[in-house]
Formats: C-alpha cells, sequence, structure tokens
C-alpha cells in the first residue's frame, strides 16, 4: 500500500520522533511573551488553545516540515527540526511520494521553551488518509522548532531533561599512565533524578591510586554519588583507561535517551 510505504520510508522523521537528547541548552528565555494569533485562528473547545491554519509562531515548524517534504525539499525539512534534536532525518532516510497537506494544529499545553501540539494531517495514498499526530515543540534562539513527533494512536514518550555536561580528564591521577580519571560536570539546564540517569560506555574501569565514583559501566549516577538529584555544579567521577567511551543514558519507563557522550 502506497501509503504504508510513505511512512516507512520517512521513518527518520516518524518511528523515531519520540526520542530526544540534548547536549547544549542555549535557547530557552526565562520567560516568554505569547505570540499573536492570526485571525484565522480559533479556540478548541476541549483544550481552551489556540488552533489555526496560518501555522504562525508554535505551529510554524510543522506547516515549515511538510511544506518541505512535499516540495522534496531536504534542507528545509532539517530547518524545521531543533538543531539539538537526534530526529533529524538522514537524506539517504527520505522518499517523496506525494503532498502531505495540515489540515488543523492545536497547542495542548505550553511552558517557557516548550510546547506540545496537536496536528491532523492527510497522507497521500491509496485514498488519502488524515492522521492526528503529538509535536513536541522546542524554542532555539528565540524560534519554535520540532524536538520530535509521532503519531498519536502510538502514544509519545517522556520528553527527556534537557541538561549540559562538561567533562574533565585527570592522566596523572592514577597509578598507571595508561588510566585516568574522567570528571563530569552538570554545567547547566535541568535538575535531572539521579536514579534515571546512568554511566554507560566502553573503556570504564577500576583504577589503582584513585577512588572514582564509577568504576564499571552501567552504573547509575544515585548509586554511585549517593546523589537524590543531579544539579548544575554536580560532578560524577569514571575511572577509565586512554581509551574510552563514556554516555550519560537517562532512563524513563522504557524511554533511554543518551543526554551526553564523552571520547578521550
Amino acid at each position: 500500500m502506497r501509503r504504508r510505504r510513505l511512512l516507512q520510508l520517512t521513518g527518520a522523521i516518524l518511528t523515531t520522533a519520540t526520542a530526544g537528547c540534548v547536549t547544549t541548552s542555549e535557547d530557552v528565555p526565562a520567560t516568554e511573551t505569547a505570540e499573536t494569533l492570526p485571525p484565522t485562528d480559533t479556540i478548541d473547545s476541549t483544550t481552551g488553545s489556540a488552533t489555526g491554519a496560518a501555522g504562525t509562531g508554535v505551529t510554524a515548524p510543522i506547516y515549515a516540515l511538510w511544506s518541505a517534504y512535499t516540495a522534496e525539499d531536504y534542507d528545509g525539512i532539517v530547518d524545521a527540526y531543533h538543531p539539538d534534536s537526534p530526529n533529524v532525518p538522514d537524506r539517504s532516510d527520505m522518499s517523496y511520494q506525494g503532498t502531505v497537506t495540515v489540515e488543523r494544529t492545536g497547542v495542548i499545553s505550553r511552558a517557557d521553551g516548550s510546547a506540545t501540539v496537536e496536528a491532523e494531517v492527510t497522507i497521500p495514498g491509496e485514498g488519502d488518509d488524515t492522521e492526528t499526530q503529538l509535536y513536541d515543540i522546542r524554542r532555539y534562539q528565540g524560534q519554535w522548532q520540532i524536538w520530535s513527533w509521532g503519531r498519536k494512536d502510538e502514544g509519545t514518550r517522556p520528553a527527556a531533561p534537557q541538561a549540559v555536561f562538561e567533562s574533565e580528564f585527570d592522566g596523572e591521577a592514577t597509578d598507571d599512565d595508561s588510566t585516568g580519571i574522567l570528571r563530569i560536570t552538570h554545567s547547566g539546564g535541568d535538575t535531572i533524578d539521579a536514579g534515571k540517569l546512568f554511566v554507560r560506555g566502553s573503556g570504564i574501569v577500576d583504577v589503582g591510586g584513585a577512588t572514582p565514583s564509577v568504576t564499571s559501566p552501567d552504573t547509575a549516577w544515585a548509586s554511585a554519588t549517593g546523589d537524590s538529584e543531579v544539579t548544575a555544579g554536580t560532578s560524577i567521577t569514571v575511572g577509565v583507561t586512554g581509551d574510552y567511551t563514556v554516555r550519560l543514558v537517562y532512563e524513563e519507563g522504557e524511554s533511554s535517551t543518551t543526554l551526553a557522550e564523552f571520547e578521550g
């Protein structure tokens, strides 16, 4: 069926859109004023939120995404996404198969720097079919952009925290020149539940001459440090070899998201 093939071939947009990760956070303002809605916008009787067909403000990237897809404009598709989103489709995954029409959008919820938007979208196929989609929209340098999206009937995973982590390697802290200590520090962004943040990767080892918090892979931040929350200024130390890849992985239910990755 042609519609099913379209959804499969645009899977980099559709099926991976419910995951998310952030390694930088420079765009979320402390406060934000509401956009002026165009005359065609109405108020959703169920949610009390603004809806419209003009695609301005928070809904603009949804219209931009599907307009670019219809025009077979890959660069335009990429521009609709937040630059830190892991859900931007690869060019090799794209297959353009007709006009996708955004019939209606409605803002379901709104907070500083983020929003959830529902959209009714008509997909081309053997008899065009309209489906309801949910979008996670976030601010970047004053503009609203797509972080992730998926079909409403499939549900969406919880959004991952937005946080920035920095690392510092000390090769003189251990007895062996082939090992060292990697200090990872939360330098800004959301407060994270330490029990849901795990240190994983390769080259994570026990080291001589030092007592790092983490000496083996798949260690929860909470169990390693005793912290209940990971906040700005909080650090963790990891024993590593000279060739390492260390990831901070956030788990929420069945969702697993890499928040940061460090290599040496």
